[in-house]
């Protein structure tokens, strides 16, 4: 009997060995932060790579058996290139889906490693436009991991691509969730679809579970009315604000965005009526045809009651080569006050999906929703540093000239400044 009880373990012992990853003592030690985290291109080096960094450490910590998930516009940062090669290479399936519009020498040799068949453990594709329309493009930008060090169910979603320009050049933002399993499996639901690479112009899904909320696009529609931001703002009242909320009883919105396009100048209208309405609006984007004359004449419009919105511009040529040597590249607007019924709300959208019209209905695009108050901290720190040290104000309207100004960056190569547009 005792030989039987002993075999037994035995044989349970080697199944869970067969099936669990096997993780290093080293590993078990490492939790990714749950929570926003921002890279400063004007900073330090080590500010620029704060994003690259925390996606390194998760992917050196990812155990044998594990699954990685990448998708980006495009990929030419060489760290982590090396780093998903050496996980692929221990053991861990590493799958990416990237946009087809270039592609780098870093995509092309972690192509030659991981293959391109999408029914094997690892692999590297590229979608032909969008990967759910013959138009548009694959601009989602998160990385999954089902297990790294001791947690399992991370994902992690950015405004960046992860490319030299997304470091040094472009402000960024990502967002980690830890162990939230709805969350992680919409995720991974979206990419999974994306692999058929067929059209599928009325994706749109959302999920919820706790503080946050995924959206994940395109989304067949032509009422400007059901967009998601229109109706996010048509929940905002400008008064009537909880104490320690807002800003002297007003409602606060911020909004850092890279592009803007005519066809969602609605949103700028919207906001400009809400500041009249007595709401604080602040907006920093870039001074260049990346926003459209019509959004900041909506921006900037004259005449209302509470000073108006403040813009600012955060794009600059800072060693006056006629090149932008940095711009803005975010896409997150924060909430702070009345929102949706709570007096006491702070709410922030973030991801990858700028204010233009045709991403949302023909590109697969990802957005998360996070109601929580030290998120939304964390991201109206980021905007307030950005507006305080990083940017000048835009009072009238830029000409067509203005807007055409500054071409990209000098010091790249034709194929990386390809990568920064988006």
């Amino acid at each position: 009997m005792k030989r039987i009880a002993t075999l037994v373990c035995f044989l349970i012992l080697s199944l869970c060995t067969a099936v669990l990853p096997t993780v290093s003592a080293a590993a078990v030690g490492y939790a990714p932060t749950e929570g926003a985290s921002f890279n400063n291109p004007r900073g330090t080096r080590a500010q620029q790579l704060v994003l690259t960094n925390q996606i390194a450490a998760a992917i050196d910590n990812v155990p044998k058996g594990s699954v990685i998930r990448v998708t980006a516009y495009s990929m030419s940062e060489a760290t982590l290139r090396d780093k998903l090669i050496a996980a692929h290479k221990r053991g861990v399936d590493v799958r990416m889906i990237l946009d087809d519009h270039v592609t780098t020498a870093d995509m092309a040799k972690l192509q030659t490693v991981l293959g391109k068949d999408r029914t094997k453990g690892s692999f590297l594709i590229q979608c032909k436009q969008s990967c759910m329309s013959d138009t548009g493009m694959m601009h989602a930008k998160y990385f999954t991991f089902s297990r790294t060090g001791s947690v399992t169910h991370v994902t992690m979603v950015s405004s960046g691509n992860p490319t030299y320009t997304g470091e040094s050049i472009l402000w960024n933002d990502m967002y980690t969730v830890v162990g939230n399993v709805p969350i992680y499996n919409s995720f991974i639901d979206y990419f999974t679809a994306m692999l058929a690479d067929k059209n599928n112009p009325d994706y749109y899904r959302t999920v919820t579970d706790g503080k946050y909320k995924s959206f994940f696009y395109p989304q067949a529609q032509t009422d400007d009315p059901n967009d998601t931001i229109i109706q996010s703002l048509a929940g905002v009242k400008c008064d009537g604000v909880g104490t320690g909320y807002g800003y002297q009883g007003h409602t606060v919105i911020k909004i850092a965005m890279f592009r803007w396009s005519a066809a969602r100048a609605s949103i700028a209208r919207r906001l400009w009526d809400l500041d009249n309405q007595g709401c604080v609006v602040q907006v920093i984007t870039n001074k260049s045809s990346d926003v459209a004359q019509e959004v900041f004449a909506a921006l900037l419009k004259p005449g209302g009651k509470h000073g108006g919105i403040d813009v600012f511009n955060g794009q600059f040529d800072l060693n006056g080569d006629g090149h932008r040597d940095v711009y803005i590249h975010h896409k997150y607007m924060a909430i702070d006050g009345n929102y949706a019924g709570d007096t006491t709300a702070k709410v922030t959208f973030m991801g990858s999906i700028n204010f233009e019209w045709g991403p949302e209905r023909d590109s697969n695009e990802d957005m998360l929703k996070i109601t929580d108050n030290a998120t939304n901290n964390t991201f109206m720190a980021n905007f307030n540093l950005m507006r305080d040290k990083y940017t000048a104000p835009i009072k009238t309207v830029p000409t067509t000239t203005e807007l055409n100004a500054l071409a990209g960056p000098a010091d790249l190569s034709d194929e990386e400044e390809d990568q920064a547009v988006n």
